[in-house]
């Protein structure tokens, strides 16, 4: 009679869970979150975008690193990224952050409520800068304006 466990079959009665499966399923499942999510761009305070008409151009998206961000509140608040800022130093700060690391594009986020004047300020600063692209945003969807 043969015995039923014998040292040269030893490694092949292994016991242990193989995590491997587990861990490709995991990875692939986290992968498809990233790939999947959108990601929306903290700001100091909330912004509605003004609309536009159907027939507006629109120009290619620069990456992070080459742009530069500033944002008009609907009461005419600054803020340069996730900074809030006064309109007496937004030209300071603005050339401060260009002689740092120059951007390729300005773009504005101005409300849609703000006063036309505070959104011109920006305007300004940033011409006074030379920066090559400046860039106004604007909500493109169908979706009605809410009040």
């Amino acid at each position: 009679m043969k015995p039923l466990l014998n040292d040269e079959h030893e490694d092949d009665l292994d016991d242990r869970t193989d995590l491997v499966p587990l861990i490709d399923c995991v990875f692939l499942v986290l992968l498809f979150y990233i790939v999947a999510s959108t990601f929306a761009e903290e700001t100091v305070f909330p912004v509605q975008l003004p609309r536009v008409a159907a027939a507006a151009q629109t120009s290619e998206v620069a990456t992070a690193a080459e742009t530069l961000t500033v944002w008009v509140s609907a009461a005419g608040s600054y803020a340069i990224g996730k900074t809030p800022v006064a309109q007496a130093d937004l030209g300071r700060i603005l050339r401060e952050k260009v002689s740092v690391a120059p951007p390729r594009v300005l773009i504005i986020r101005g409300d849609r409520m703000a006063p036309y004047e505070k959104v011109a300020v920006a305007l300004e600063a940033a011409q006074s800068l030379g920066i090559p692209e400046l860039s106004l945003v604007v909500d493109r969807s169908d979706a009605p304006p809410s009040p």
